[in-house]
């Protein structure tokens, strides 16, 4: 079962900073989850909210501010928010990464982003709630593989599936059953789960085939 760092080791760093990231790599963690909106530049950086309020102490939203005074902002324990870029070239193949389109225009500015990282791609899985940013996401770059993000399957997630070739579905855990890991592998999917923080809920996770969990403790699973 793969161990995925949600934001880096976001537990005990500032999430969706190089330090969190840093940290996940240095617990041997098989994957790190991360952000991506677009800044008022056009530029992707990593960041989960639609505004800096709660990660930095600023104000405003990501795609109101172009990235010199988005890189002003802490996002704790001095560290700045970073680019795609910057996230790409730190972890450079050392684990797998997990970019998850957050925002809307993430999916075709992303795919640009990538481009220029072909030694890469086979490590990287795009994944959203958004099934138009996949989309186009995947009308760039086809060869990269897409997971499909949803808190409970219902008939329109599924309608939403069959319009590209999914490698995983990540669901909320709290929705996860073993019929419903057995069903979806049937269907040769993998399923990722989120958030798991407890070992006892990991545990959980592995009794039902869950193929991986996204966790804000990676160090509770280290290797």
């Amino acid at each position: 079962m793969l161990n995925i760092a949600h934001r880096g080791a976001s537990g005990k760093h500032p999430e969706n900073t190089l330090l969190s990231f840093q940290k996940a790599i240095d617990l041997n963690v098989d994957m790190i989850e991360m952000d991506v909106r677009v800044s008022g530049c056009g530029t992707p950086v990593i960041i989960h909210d639609e505004t800096v309020s709660r990660t930095t102490g600023g104000r405003g939203k990501v795609r109101n501010k172009n990235i010199a005074s988005l890189k002003k902002l802490d996002a704790g324990n001095g560290q700045q928010i970073p680019t795609l870029s910057e996230a790409l070239n730190l972890i450079d193949g050392r684990c797998g990464i997990n970019l998850e389109l957050a925002s809307c225009g993430s999916g075709i500015l992303t795919a640009r982003s990538l481009e220029a990282s072909h030694g890469i791609w086979d490590s990287i899985v795009v994944s959203s709630f958004l099934i138009k940013e996949l989309i186009e996401f995947h009308a760039q770059l086809p060869r990269i593989r897409l997971s499909y993000l949803t808190d409970d399957l219902n008939l329109k997630d599924m309608e939403k599936i069959s319009l590209l070739p999914f490698y995983s579905i990540n669901m909320n855990k709290d929705f996860l059953n073993k019929f419903v890991v057995d069903w979806l592998h049937g269907l040769s999917f993998q399923v990722f789960s989120f958030t798991v923080n407890t070992k006892e809920e990991r545990r959980l996770m592995g009794n039902w085939g869950v193929d991986g969990v996204f966790t804000d403790y990676p160090e509770l699973f280290h290797k």
